[in-house]
């Protein structure tokens, strides 16, 4: 087996639990702790969206990497608001459909469209074999085999209804275990050879990496390490999407786990599955206080050498600079979102 890399596309390692603000460092004596260099803080100083592209800050026995940060005046209800509005933190030209699950969840938005990219998806679906292409485990295997036994010779309605059949499936019951036992319920993938690759053991070294969050603020990394355990210190939404990545329609899942005080905000995106992409993860962003009724939100990457994730096939063929060109699109996106037509307070400008 060969060692690749997991990178946290978003992450931060600075989280703080409701009842303990006075804890949070302020954004200068953050960027001072991670070295940030005087004239990158000139940049983020002067308005640019700043990117610390494969600068490596040495934490613990672990190291973690500031990806990117941005100051802007904007107060903690006002960011909230913002990402809520939003169906992901992921740029929204990337996302093709979503919807927000409760309960046993609704699915039926999920389902392929008669488009060139879907009937090629439904093709790759219904020629598959068990380890190859798609993130499903042995048991998901035989299901989709079985449920899709003679589709090959329907016609292209068919195969996309019965191929939508399939993931509403899959994404149903996927969401439902998570839901149930967290990273526990994360059943783990079948590659070739009969290979099984645990991707929730892939989040738990991930998780690892926050030593500092662990020490400063352990409610918060409780939730991200035990969820469900812990859970009622944050608010929690749960959404399916229909994504874009590498040029290919991908269904995902994602747990978005919210904590706001008076002068923080916490908010982290986890995607704890996809049908068809290498790039499990979790997105987390921080908005904390900087100076003069300024606030700062930071995007950091964690990484741990890992066996065989997933993401290796991602990293491999996109490379560390795309990845840091998603950070920095992030927050780009959402500073020109958080500057359009209002105040600092959120009223509409005059």
């Amino acid at each position: 087996m060969t060692n690749t890399r997991i990178i946290y596309i978003l992450i931060l390692g600075l989280i703080a639990p409701t009842g303990h603000a006075e804890n949070i460092p302020d954004g200068k004596e953050l960027l001072e702790a991670l070295g940030t260099s005087s004239s990158d803080i000139a940049k983020l100083e002067s308005g640019s969206v700043v990117q610390f592209n494969g600068a490596k800050y040495e934490m613990s026995s672990r190291e973690l990497a500031t990806d990117a940060t941005v100051l802007i005046k904007r107060k903690i209800p006002v960011v909230l608001s913002q990402l809520e509005e939003s169906d992901s933190i992921v740029p929204s030209r990337k996302i093709l459909a979503s919807g927000k699950l409760s309960g046993d969840g609704d699915f039926s938005g999920i389902f392929y469209e008669d488009s060139e990219k879907d009937n090629a998806e439904v093709t790759k679906l219904i020629n598959a074999k068990p380890g190859s292409d798609f993130n499903f485990s042995k048991e998901e295997w035989d299901w989709v085999q079985q449920h899709l036994s003679g589709a090959g010779k329907q016609d292209a309605a068919k195969q996309r209804q019965l191929a939508s059949e399939a993931m509403q499936h899959i994404m149903q019951q996927r969401y439902l275990a998570y839901r149930d036992k967290g990273l526990e319920g994360i059943s783990p993938v079948l590659r070739k050879r009969g290979k099984e690759l645990d991707v929730s053991e892939d989040f738990r070294k991930t998780n690892a990496t926050h030593q500092p969050t662990e020490v400063w603020f352990p409610e918060y990394y409780k939730v991200l390490t035990s969820y469900p355990e812990g859970q009622d210190c944050c608010t929690h939404t749960f959404r399916w999407l229909k994504v874009k990545i590498a040029k290919r329609p991908t269904f995902a899942l994602t747990h978005s786990i919210i904590q706001e005080g008076d002068d923080y905000l916490l908010y982290t995106e986890r995607f704890y599955y996809l049908d068809n992409a290498g790039n499990y993860g979790q997105v987390v962003l921080a908005w904390l206080p900087y100076a003069d009724d300024t606030y700062m939100g930071l995007a950091m990457s964690a990484n741990t050498e890992v066996l065989d994730s997933l993401l290796g096939k991602m990293l491999r063929s996109l490379g560390r600079n795309m990845a840091g060109d998603l950070v920095g699109d992030v927050l780009e996106d959402i500073k020109t979102d958080l500057e359009a037509g209002e105040t600092p307070d959120g009223n509409p400008e005059s």
